[in-house]
């Protein structure tokens, strides 16, 4: 069995510990001078009567500014990010207007003195017999089929017979080679093709129908108040 400690033995142990300096103010003067050392610690180092402590000075921690963040296409939509939107100018609508035929002054540089010669024959005679919306137009620098094309509009079936048959009149007076005629009754549109000139007679209807004049949009329209001169 153990053996039970004497008050005696306890005190010899209780003998045997370091004299630690009491904590009062002498004591406390006494470390901080250096006189005692601390238990289990190095003696402190004394220069010119004062301890030295070491000091460790800690570098306080840099301040990190936050990154900015790149403004998303959602975010602008939130309207989180104020965005500058582009000014958009009203677009104005300006509506075309077809523009009207404009006779232009008879081309002094035609070359086909001829053929010219023998549309202002077609045209008195046309004039003559009451032909309505003349016109004459120039294609010989875009066409290869003739040089000149006149069209002109009769009032009825009558009409374009009368119209027919004077044109052709005038063209078997100044012996001009007339190479085709398509006359179909009651088709409402009479040609009659002198190879330099095509002479197109429609009945109203017709003519509003084929819209040949469209045809020849690149040509030259020739005044028809200077062929009838």
């Amino acid at each position: 069995m153990p053996q039970k400690k004497s008050a005696s033995s306890k005190t010899a142990v209780k003998r045997e510990k370091p004299t630690v300096a009491k904590k009062t103010a002498a004591g406390k003067k006494a470390l901080k001078t250096g006189a005692i050392s601390r238990p289990g610690g190095k003696p402190a180092v004394k220069t010119a009567g004062k301890s030295v402590a070491k000091t460790v000075t800690k570098k306080a921690p840099a301040k990190k500014t936050p990154a900015k963040k790149p403004t998303s296409p959602a975010a602008k939509k939130t309207g989180k990010v104020a965005a500058k939107k582009p000014v958009v100018k009203a677009a104005t609508k300006t509506v075309a207007q077809p523009a009207k035929p404009v006779a232009k002054k008879m081309t002094p540089g035609i070359p086909n003195k001829d053929g010219l010669a023998l549309v202002k024959k077609c045209v008195r005679a046309l004039d003559d017999k009451k032909a309505e919306s003349l016109r004459v137009i120039f294609v010989g620098e875009k066409s290869s089929v003739t040089d000149f094309f006149v069209v002109a509009t009769g009032n009825s079936e009558p009409h374009l017979r009368a119209l027919r048959i004077a044109v052709e009149k005038e063209l078997d007076d100044e012996k001009a080679l007339i190479v085709g005629k398509e006359s179909q009754p009651e088709s409402g549109w009479c040609v009659v093709d002198a190879f330099d000139v095509i002479v197109h007679l429609l009945l109203p209807g017709q003519r509003e129908n084929y819209q040949l004049e469209s045809l020849w949009k690149d040509g030259e329209d020739l005044p028809v108040a200077e062929l009838l001169k």
